[in-house]
């Protein structure tokens, strides 16, 4: 979204608060009555910025089968540099995180399926009746335009309703469940970290390539970060160092000199924006991911 922490609050500055059109706004400040994400990121004590911050690093967080050692490796040495910032570190635990990669891919599946066939209901938002106009109804010409991925979510939303009706609302329930276990972990703590994404960026499927190929590049990507889409919480991602890239990806002998960038999530409660970019901020200014090594005499 931005080259720096203070660049993104910048922009959340700008669009964020209750714009009165989009229910999922409920609850959210009125843009006038906003705490001062630029704030957050710039007024730092150049000496312990984080003083009386807690962190929380979520064990389950380094629980994906996807996950390379060179980015647990990465990300836990960027962890460990919190304290020299004035921050507590503790390690936290939500057992149910590994399942959230599943319970969202049903609801995204079965919801997203319903959206794209015009059957959104229920919102009180303002309706984008001009897309919808374009894509419905479906036919033979449309369907073969689009990616293997919508064709494969529209096939699967129909099967999931029609064989097990059920699913979407048990899936919505257990979202609930887990933002219920964040926030009680959240109140131990000022944020959670993680790695954003098991592995370094992968290739892109090639032109033309089937589902499974498709499938087989995306597994796993979203395991730490879908279920935030879910539960709500505010979550950010800062590169914090490099790996190498996965041993599929590397197709020439060249390729194994490839740094690819590791970020690291920080995840906050519900609109506490602020606190999650104020541990970006102050993680960023001290030290040149790029390069790994400290600025200044932090």
């Amino acid at each position: 979204m931005a080259r720096t922490v203070p660049d993104t609050a910048l922009i959340l500055q700008s669009i964020a608060g209750y714009d009165g059109i989009d229910d999922r706004q409920l609850g959210a400040p009125a843009p006038d009555n906003l705490p001062s994400y630029i704030a957050a990121t710039t007024n730092l004590s150049p000496l312990n910025p984080l003083i009386g911050i807690k962190i929380g690093v979520l064990k389950e967080g380094f629980s994906s089968s996807y996950l390379a050692p060179d980015v647990e490796t990465v990300v836990r040495a960027a962890i460990d540099r919190f304290t020299s910032l004035g921050a507590t570190v503790i390690d936290v635990s939500v057992p149910d995180h590994p399942k959230a990669t599943s319970v969202m891919h049903v609801v995204n599946k079965l919801g997203s399926s319903q959206a794209r066939l015009g059957r959104a209901n229920s919102r009180r938002g303002l309706y984008i009746n001009d897309f919808l106009d374009k894509l419905l109804p479906w036919d033979q010409e449309k369907w073969d335009k689009v990616h293997s991925f919508v064709r494969g979510t529209a096939i699967s939303g129909e099967y999931g309703f029609t064989k097990y009706p059920s699913a979407y609302g048990r899936a919505m329930n257990l979202v609930r469940k887990l933002k219920d276990d964040y926030d009680a972990v959240l109140r131990d703590v000022d944020v959670l970290v993680m790695p954003t994404v098991p592995v370094t960026a992968r290739r892109h499927a090639p032109p033309g390539a089937g589902p499974l190929v498709c499938a087989k590049t995306t597994a796993g990507l979203v395991d730490n970060t879908a279920v935030f889409n879910g539960t709500g919480h505010p979550a950010l991602s800062i590169p914090v160092g490099f790996g190498s890239p996965g041993v599929q990806d590397i197709l020439h002998p060249e390729d194994e000199g490839i740094r690819l960038p590791v970020g690291m999530q920080i995840v906050g409660p519900w609109f506490q924006e602020e606190i999650c970019l104020r541990v970006g901020a102050a993680w960023e200014a001290a030290w040149d991911w790029k390069a790994g090594d400290v600025k200044g005499s932090v």
